[in-house]
């Protein structure tokens, strides 16, 4: 009798258990039939969570009630979400918008406009396209029409960098040289600002990059840091951080693509600075000191404030770009400031060391 009840307890732990009701993902007004319209950012709430070791699956099994072949649900293993008898969600596809083609994504696409090497499709250009985009309205489109010194219209309108940014125009296209700007290795620097929490308080932080080029592959390199409050340790040496560094660390080449995520990682990671900096750093107590302060956990990294780009012609002029992410074709990474030996902006302090705006030709 113990057995019989033994396996009567067994068999209603192995009979079917009914399925549940599909549920079905309301998506605001983008829910249609057949299928559902779904756009990703206009989601009011996540999905229902489900078992995240099992998924439900529809498959062909006697239905007991109709006696025909109704479709149920089956769990299996190491899958994490159940396909509900709902119409799929599917993916609504559209053209690229016209300004899209337009828009300077890369800092590549925004040198070889500069050289006139290449169009906005990516191109070759060659004698129709240059009918299609004279060169000196094409170096124009690379700075940001929307700064209100270039516009007479404009309350803050300054004939000064207006004269400036013609003279760097009508240069550039006058230019006979193959190209404008041969090489970006040591020619390209980083200015990333980040806010932090030290010790409790709200903080900023700014690093100073050059992007370097090795036998392989480039990479960025730290070559300052601000952070007045912190000091330099007297105990603290240079030699004991370099020691430590992980020689295989690296900050990619296009991580400034990224609003610079890689350093952020690794400042989140508390890697040691040391790593990413160049050869002899003038600022070794400073970025020793930072790099200190992250390690230990009295410092750590909040959100990016801001990203800039200082692109060294070699000729006496210093662009610096910014990513403008807006909806027009003047988008993406564009000069948003002049530097010139006539300019009345000033580069960073610590980047005028390694910058001279005097044309290579010219004497010291």
């Amino acid at each position: 009798m113990v057995y019989y009840l033994i396996f009567w307890l067994a068999s209603l732990q192995l009979k079917e258990r009914p399925s549940p009701l599909p549920i079905p993902l309301l998506v605001g007004k983008h829910m249609e039939r057949p299928g559902l319209f779904v756009q990703t950012d206009t989601l009011p709430q996540p999905v229902l969570p489900f078992r995240s070791d099992t998924t439900s699956r529809l498959s062909a099994q006697p239905d007991t009630v109709s006696g025909g072949i109704a479709p149920v649900r089956e769990s299996l293993p190491g899958d994490s979400l159940p396909i509900p008898n709902e119409p799929f969600i599917t993916v609504d596809r559209r053209e690229a918008e016209p300004f899209m083609g337009q828009s300077i994504a890369f800092v590549r696409d925004f040198i070889n406009r500069l050289n006139y090497r290449r169009t906005p499709m990516n191109q070759i250009v060659d004698s129709s396209s240059r009918q299609m985009y004279p060169r000196v309205r094409y170096i124009r489109s690379l700075f940001d029409e929307q700064d209100p010194r270039t516009s007479p219209r404009s309350g803050k309108f300054n004939r000064i960098y207006e004269q400036l940014v013609n003279e760097f125009v009508d240069e550039v296209a006058s230019d006979t040289a193959q190209v404008y700007i041969p090489e970006i290795a040591r020619n390209l620097f980083g200015d990333v600002t980040y806010s932090v929490r030290y010790k409790g308080v709200l903080k900023s932080i700014r690093f100073y990059l050059v992007m370097t080029r090795t036998e392989k592959y480039y990479e960025w390199k730290i070559i300052d840091v601000e952070a007045p409050f912190l000091k330099p340790a007297s105990t603290d040496t240079v030699q004991q951080y370099v020691a430590q560094r992980d020689t295989l660390l690296f900050i990619a080449s296009q991580t400034h693509e990224t609003q610079f995520l890689a350093l952020y990682n690794h400042l989140h990671a508390r890697r040691n600075l040391m790593a990413f900096a160049i050869d002899n750093p003038p600022a070794r107590g400073r970025l020793v000191a930072l790099s200190k302060a992250i390690e230990n956990g009295s410092l750590s990294v909040e959100t990016t404030q801001s990203v800039s780009l200082y692109l060294n012609t070699g000729r006496g002029w210093v662009l610096r770009l910014n990513d403008l992410n807006r909806e027009k074709e003047n988008s993406g990474w564009l000069i948003t400031e002049l530097y010139g030996h006539n300019s009345l902006s000033l580069l960073p302090p610590l980047l005028t060391q390694y910058i001279d705006l005097r044309p290579a030709n010219s004497p010291k």
